[in-house]
């Protein structure tokens, strides 16, 4: 018997403010294409997911002017 395996392919076009967003990380990170900031960014959510799942309280922190750390924004999922 033969298993048959899902590729999970997924063909989405993002325009607009959303292109444009890919556009940006894709010049500013070490993504190569499109794709590989959407993959990235999937990998990045299900790890924040995972993590308030097992009740982690997510935030962005930033240094502050004195060069403390702050903790500045809440992620919210």
């Amino acid at each position: 018997m033969s298993e048959e395996k899902s590729s999970g392919r997924v063909t989405v076009r993002l325009s607009g403010k959303l292109g444009e967003m890919i556009s940006e990380i894709q010049n500013e990170t070490p993504a190569e294409t499109p794709t590989d900031v959407v993959r990235r960014a999937l990998i990045v959510y299900h790890s924040l997911a995972m993590a308030k799942l097992n009740g982690a309280d997510l935030l962005i922190v930033e240094p502050g002017p004195d060069g403390e750390e702050k903790r500045s924004r809440r992620i919210f999922l």
